[in-house]
């Protein structure tokens, strides 16, 4: 109490010496409040601007009267840190701030801030053995849970000091705290050169299972960097089991096992351990599994024995002998490599078939190569080879033919014996065996002992149990699920293989009878091909025995179905016909109608045709036209025309040319596709023309027409596309016929009529918009329009008010949109839609009144018509729409629908307005025998032009009257609307009055 005392007077009067009037107040307030911590910081606020060394005095005896306040201690360090800033490390103020840091210790000991700070302080004035004790001091005042704040300072700080001791024991110390930095203590290692304690360091770190890096790395990347410190600083490291560490890394990471033997190789050529490097690398050659890291392994070894010598051939009292010795242990090293090749190969897949083969191409000497294939057979698992890597079997062929070459037949027997006991995957490479064992037998002219072979081969195995055998047939027939409990021997007697290899055998050497029984057991088992079915029935057949042939054919077809069966048929009706050409009809008939059943309809045209030429040949003309008959209805689409060319030339050979019209009819109502359609057609008519028949060739055009596009003839559109350029060319070839029969056989009105139906063909095939003419249309509708309006503005004055003309334009729209009658030929919509039509394509625009397809033709000729169409234009103005339903009364011809496109312009819709209506199929048999096309001349009318003309008069004149009666809507067209319509289809109006008046008059 009295140092206390003399220390606290000491300050007091160190404190007056310093005192002025206006800190009076705040003494007196720590004089009656000296534990008062709030009087202690308003005075410490009041001398803020106080030397340091008051503030310093005055802290001292704040700290004194309140030693456990952590705020004041706090405050009176940081001033004290902050005033030796920048001050030489000498400078006593670095004294006095240390003595304050410990007098704050003594009772601040607790606080990890102040222990930072003194640290820190420590840290910058260079005190290494003072600083490590404070340290220690912190570690062992501060709870551990607080610890990682002093390690912070304290491990970087020890890191970069350069005392490795003291780092490794610091070191050392952290680590049992926090395990998981262990690599950064192996990087500090590696960087001080400390070489043992890091790979200790590591080896605790691999055998640590529950060790988890914070840096991410693997494990394997750890035994990595181990191996590698091992092997490369192998004479810095003590008390460590190198060797065995790295041999226990070769059996932990399989994928870098090249790495570690090398690993391994260097640790003892460091240590001087030369021989000890040699066997090394003979081991890893010698084990490893890929090539990869015999490559690494091989190399390292080659370049290892050529620096030994080097190393020898420099040294001047080398051995000589030794060096020879060295010399030829490196060349033989270089001369094994292929086979040390194959050795890693074979190791990495020792079941692969080809490389054993290819193992066994590396030796010349017969010894070595027996030694290589026995090794093969004692290895290879026949059930694990596949495809790729080859079949079993040949290991031991060619291991028999080792012997055979050196006339051992006996050991190649016996090779091939104990080849044939093995568990085969399938039954095709034990049958190949046995094959091969047979044609050694041949080779070597032991005929009869080929013979055995082979009927020891097939013989078929005693199975007691029938529930066994019943399960062997089915399981190698595939009626049931293959299992593996099945040996390949007890299924060998159903290798068709072995079968026909021995049948050829028996019919080489054998006799009649012995080659017979072989063949008939080949046929019992039902494992026969359509080859031997046929090889058998020639067999008997080149013996006489044709009665045999045709039974073994009967029961080849009864084996097989189709299309395998079509061979055996083929052969059998063609031999049977040889045999036996007619005398056997009804045999050889029930043989044809027995291979057309189940036959599908790509088999059945030869067969028809085989048919139809016997029946021809040895039967009857009408059998033959009947199987032609059949056949053309029989076979598949595509064969169908070639088939009817093929009836077609025959009736006419045998009938006459006239029979084949009925078998065009039946062609052209039959034949599936329109492009076969209308080539039969052309043919027909072509026919009908040569014949003189010119009607009936004109009504197989008519009809054929419809299925050619003018489009792709040139005439038509140019906006349409055929689909194929040969279609193209056909439909133009057609109408170019058409075009030449009309000019050398018809006249005006045949001509015509064919032009109409072209047209109405084309406007059938074009579906697509013009749209040139759909904006021609709105203009013209537009102009008319305008047209109106000014025609009613002017009938009603020339000074209007503005309402009246908008009254009258209004009425004017409406009576031009709506009245559903087109303009020249548009299509009327309804109000509010888009006006569309479907026009047909012109080259040119059409003149108005005239046809743009007309053919000219002298004045004389057309006179009667013109003054027809005269007569027409004046009667039928008004009654346009009536004359063309008048037209339209005959549903035997190709008309325009104006109605109908009128009809569906007022529904909104746009359609086309053609109606294609197709012939019917008595086109042939009723139309053309009794009604001639118009515009001809009958056989029995002789009528003249002129009375035509006078009864087209007559006619039309009568049609008019009548269509006088019709609705009124058609007469409240307008004038303007009337005349284009008018115009419109007068053009055509002389050809239709003629075509229906010549109709009428037939």
């Amino acid at each position: 109490k009295k140092a206390m005392q003399k220390k606290r007077t000491a300050k007091d009067a160190w404190a007056l010496q310093h005192l002025t009037t206006e800190d009076l107040a705040h003494e007196e307030d720590i004089l009656r409040n000296p534990f008062s911590l709030k009087a202690w910081l308003r005075y410490l606020d009041f001398k803020a601007e106080a030397p340091p060394q008051v503030r310093f005095g005055l802290y001292e005896r704040a700290v004194t009267e309140l030693p456990r306040s952590y705020k004041l201690w706090w405050a009176y360090l940081s001033e004290r840190r902050i005033n030796v800033r920048g001050k030489a490390l000498t400078d006593p103020v670095y004294a006095a701030t240390n003595s304050a840091f410990e007098r704050a210790l003594v009772y601040m000991h607790t606080m990890p801030v102040i222990w930072e700070a003194y640290c820190q302080l420590l840290i910058d004035q260079k005190f290494v053995t003072r600083t490590r004790q404070t340290f220690d001091r912190a570690l062992r005042a501060l709870p551990i849970t607080q610890h990682d704040r002093i390690w912070t300072i304290y491990i970087p700080w020890v890191t970069q000091l350069g005392v490795p001791e003291t780092a490794i024991r610091v070191w050392t110390r952290f680590l049992k705290v926090t395990p998981e930095r262990g690599e950064e203590y192996v990087e500090y290692l590696l960087k001080a050169g400390r070489m043992n304690e890091a790979c200790h360091k590591l080896t605790q770190m691999v055998n640590d299972p529950h060790y988890t890096s914070q840096k991410g790395t693997s494990r394997h990347a750890l035994w990595l960097q181990l191996c590698e410190l091992i092997s490369k600083h192998a004479q810095e490291i003590t008390n460590l089991k190198s060797e065995a560490i790295l041999r226990h890394a070769l059996s932990l990471f399989t994928d870098e096992v090249g790495r570690m033997w090398l690993a391994l190789a260097e640790y003892h050529i460091r240590l001087a351990h030369f021989d000890q490097a040699r066997n090394v690398f003979e081991e890893g050659i010698h084990t490893v599994r890929t090539v990869r890291d015999f490559s690494l392994i091989w190399d390292a070894y080659s370049r290892f024995e050529e620096s030994m010598l080097e190393a020898k051939a420099n040294t001047p009292d080398a051995d000589e002998m030794e060096f020879e010795f060295m010399a030829a242990r490196y060349e033989q090293l270089l001369a094994e490599r292929p086979m040390l090749v194959s050795s890693v190969l074979l190791r990495q897949a020792p079941h692969n078939v080809s490389l054993w083969h290819a193992r066994a191409k590396l030796y010349t000497d017969p010894v070595d190569i027996c030694k290589v294939y026995e090794e093969a057979v004692a290895t290879v698992d026949p059930r694990q080879t596949t495809g790729a890597t080859g079949r079993a079997y040949t290991l031991w062929v060619v291991y028999a033919r080792q012997y055979e070459n050196a006339e051992d037949l006996d050991s190649a027997r016996r090779i091939y014996r104990k080849g044939s006991t093995q568990p085969y995957k399938g039954v095709d490479e034990l049958a190949s065996l046995w094959c091969q064992w047979a044609e050694m037998e041949l080779r070597n002219k032991n005929y009869q002992q080929a013979l055995k072979v082979l009927q020891e081969a097939v013989v078929v195995p005693r199975i007691k149990n029938n529930k066994y055998a019943a399960a062997v047939t089915k399981t190698y027939y595939g009626y049931g699920k293959k299992t593996d409990n099945t040996p390949a021997q007890s299924r060998l007697y159903k290798s068709t293989k072995l079968w026909s290899f021995y049948a050829d055998l028996e019919e080489s050497i054998g006799t009649f009878t012995s080659t017979k029984a072989v063949y008939d057991q080949i046929l019992d088992l039902k494992i026969a091909t359509p080859q031997l079915v046929l090889n058998y029935a020639r067999f008997l057949e080149e013996h006489k025995h044709y009665e045999e042939s045709f039974k073994a054919y009967e029961r080849g077809v009864a084996l097989f179905s189709y299309p395998h069966v079509m061979d055996i048929w083929t052969a059998y009706i063609t031999k049977f016909v040889e045999r036996y050409k007619g005398e056997k009809l009804e045999r050889l008939r029930d043989l044809f109608e027995q291979a057309v059943q189940g036959a599908a309809p790509e088999q059945l045209r030869m067969l028809y045709i085989m048919y139809a030429h016997v029946e021809e040949e040895y039967g009857l003309a009408r059998h033959a036209m009947s199987v032609y008959d059949r056949a053309c209805k029989a076979v598949a689409d595509a064969d169908k025309p070639d088939m009817y060319h093929v009836y077609l030339n025959r009736a006419a050979h045998l009938f006459g040319v006239t029979r084949t019209r009925e078998i065009y009819e039946k062609a052209i109502a039959a034949l599936p596709k329109e492009q076969q359609v209308r080539d039969m057609c052309v043919r027909y008519a072509a026919l009908e023309r040569r014949l003189g028949e010119v009607d009936r060739a004109r009504a197989v055009y008519m009809h054929a027409s419809q299925f050619a596009d003018p489009r792709s003839s040139g005439s038509g559109s140019g906006s349409g596309s055929s689909t194929s350029n040969a279609r193209g060319d056909d439909n133009a070839e057609f109408w170019q016929t058409w075009h030449d029969f009309e000019v050398r056989h018809g006249n005006e009105d045949t001509f015509r009529e064919m032009l109409r139906i072209k047209r109405s063909v084309l406007a059938r095939f074009n579906t697509h918009i013009n749209i040139n003419a759909v904006a021609m249309l709105a203009a013209q509708r537009a102009s008319l329009t305008a047209a109106i309006s000014a025609a009613e503005l002017g009938s009603v004055g020339g000074d209007v008010d503005s309402m009246t003309r908008l009254e009258a334009n209004a009425s004017g729209s409406s009576g031009s949109s709506g009245g559903g009658k087109r303009a020249s030929g548009g299509v009327g919509v309804a109000p509010g839609q888009a006006s569309v039509r479907f026009t047909r394509p012109t080259t040119a625009p059409a003149v108005e009144g005239d046809n743009a397809e007309e053919i000219s033709l002298p004045d004389d000729d057309d006179s009667a018509d013109n003054s027809n169409n005269t007569h027409n234009n004046n009667n039928n103005t008004h009654n346009n729409n009536n004359n063309t339903h008048n037209n339209n009364n005959n549903d035997d011809e190709i008309v325009v629908g104006d109605e109908e496109e009128e009809a569906g312009g007022a529904a909104g819709k746009p359609r086309v307005g053609i109606q294609q209506k197709s012939l019917p199929t008595s086109l042939f048999t009723n139309v053309l025998p009794g009604v001639a096309v118009p515009g001809t001349t009958d056989n029995n009318n002789n009528d003249n032009n002129n009375n035509d003309t006078n009864d087209n008069n007559t006619n039309n004149s009568n049609d008019n009257n009548n269509n006088s009666d019709m609705d009124t809507d058609t007469t409240t067209t307008t004038t303007t609307t009337t005349t284009k319509s008018t115009t419109t289809k007068t053009a055509h109006l002389g050809a239709k009055d003629r075509l229906r008046n010549a109709k009428k008059h037939l």
